[in-house]
């Protein structure tokens, strides 16, 4: 049950001893040993902005909107420019199959990097109803599991396309969820692991 205070708590008899340790506090900022420590931090003491210091990393860490994905936190004028990365596994697809999922990445983001573990075909959407008619779209092959913006051609030649993409959400009103569609067109049961780079726009 809480309890409430009219004041602020001080040591008593001018005790020099902490009060209260970081790692209690639910969001504000805490130091942590490592990513793992980190990572092992329980769902009711995060807080979306929050702030870790891994010791081991010598990094500072801030929270997404989604309470499960951290970035690496730069600071000057404000927190801006904060590179992130989220990984999400598919269930096992039967060929032709596919998996449809959503992504907090922010109602707009500037995707860094995607890899996957296996071929297979990755498509970001705009809308939830997946209607895009020029979806972002990476097809994995076993030789090119991440997307670098280059297309082998049958000749051999390669396509230099662009590097990197920028994702949004076009429902009105707009939210933190990008779409995606991860098809299995192969001709055996597979599954994937899809990792993403990303910095928020918005």
């Amino acid at each position: 049950m809480p309890y409430q205070f009219t004041s602020f708590l001080i040591p008593k008899n001018a005790n020099t001893f902490f009060l209260l340790e970081d790692r209690y506090v639910k969001g504000g900022f805490q130091v942590r040993s490592d990513v793992a420590d980190r990572d092992a931090i329980p769902p009711g003491n995060r807080k979306p902005g929050m702030l870790v210091w891994t010791q081991a990393e010598g990094k500072l860490w801030q929270l997404a909107g989604d309470s499960a994905t951290w970035g690496e936190a730069q600071l000057g004028g404000g927190l801006q420019g904060v590179r992130q990365t989220v990984t999400y596994i598919t269930q096992e697809l039967q060929p032709n199959g596919f998996e449809d999922f959503s992504l907090a990445l922010g109602k707009a983001a500037l995707l860094l990097s995607l890899r996957v573990t296996v071929p297979v075909l990755v498509e970001a959407f705009s809308r939830m109803d997946r209607s895009d008619e020029n979806p972002y779209s990476f097809l994995a092959t076993n030789d090119h599991l991440a997307d670098d913006g280059t297309t082998l051609m049958t000749d051999g030649s390669i396509y230099k396309n662009r590097r990197y993409s920028i994702l949004a959400n076009e429902e009105d009103p707009p939210t933190d969820a990008i779409p995606f569609r991860i098809t299995n067109q192969g001709q055996l049961p597979t599954s994937t692991t899809l990792t993403i780079s990303f910095i928020p726009l918005e």
